[in-house]
């Protein structure tokens, strides 16, 4: 699975960071892929690379081992970047397949997110269930918990990473119908509580498998010192040496 693959599974793994300063969590996919969470920064690795996400810096890192490449910055940053990527990658095909493929960017589906009611209790936390509507068919099935103390903990990682998910789902849109991930109101979700599980219906990726607490320690999340500093541009245009 790609890394941008990766992030949009990762989104919808979110649950609560330990209150306690040296806990942690770690989220466990159906392929058996982990990753961790702790004190505002979450780290998702995939083979030969990672995503690093700091909520306490504004910071997210995108990490590529086999070449020993990093790029970084802020999200609106990366989110410049990717808009200029789809630009540069639209410049460079025919002017009919352009136009098409303009055009589908430019539809937007209808999404409707649906407050079914109470969702029970989840990883310790009540939440509520909502279904995501696209175009009157079921999308995902989510559940989100209100906990204020896990809010708290988690509120800017998942602002973070709603902000990725709609740069992200608007990238991988190309050559296809805009994800509803990209939409305003699946951007709300990340405002309206935690989300702690999801179950997706169609071409709607999975959710969590497993969830438990662990200790992380901080260097998890540390940046390799002799990595070359790149432009995302970089990192995802130039091939590989």
């Amino acid at each position: 699975m790609s890394l941008f693959a990766r992030m949009m599974t990762v989104v919808v793994m979110l649950v609560a960071m330990a209150s306690t300063a040296n806990a942690g969590w770690v989220l466990t996919d159906a392929e058996g892929e982990e990753t961790l969470i702790s004190q505002g920064k979450l780290r998702s690795s995939s083979k030969g690379g990672s995503m690093i996400l700091d909520a306490t810096k504004d910071q997210a890192y995108f990490v590529d081992d086999k070449r020993k490449l990093i790029a970084s910055g802020t999200v609106q940053e990366f989110c410049t970047g990717m808009t200029e990527m789809r630009a540069a990658m639209l410049e460079n095909i025919p002017p009919e397949q352009r136009q098409m493929m303009e055009q589908m960017m430019a539809s937007t589906p209808d999404v409707e997110i649906v407050n079914k009611g109470a969702g029970g209790k989840i990883a310790g936390f009540e939440t509520t269930k909502y279904d995501v509507m696209v175009d009157g068919q079921l999308h995902e099935e989510l559940w989100l918990s209100g906990d204020k103390a896990l809010l708290k903990d988690c509120g800017a990682v998942m602002k973070m990473m709603g902000e990725f998910l709609s740069c992200m789902s608007t990238m991988s849109a190309m050559g296809r119908d805009p994800s509803p991930e990209a939409s305003p109101e699946y951007r709300k979700i990340f405002e309206m509580g935690m989300l702690v599980k999801m179950v997706g219906h169609g071409d709607s990726d999975g959710g969590v498998t497993t969830i438990a607490p662990r200790d992380v320690d901080d260097g998890t999340f540390a940046i390799p010192a002799d990595y070359k500093s790149v432009s995302l541009s970089e990192m995802y245009g130039m091939s590989a040496q």
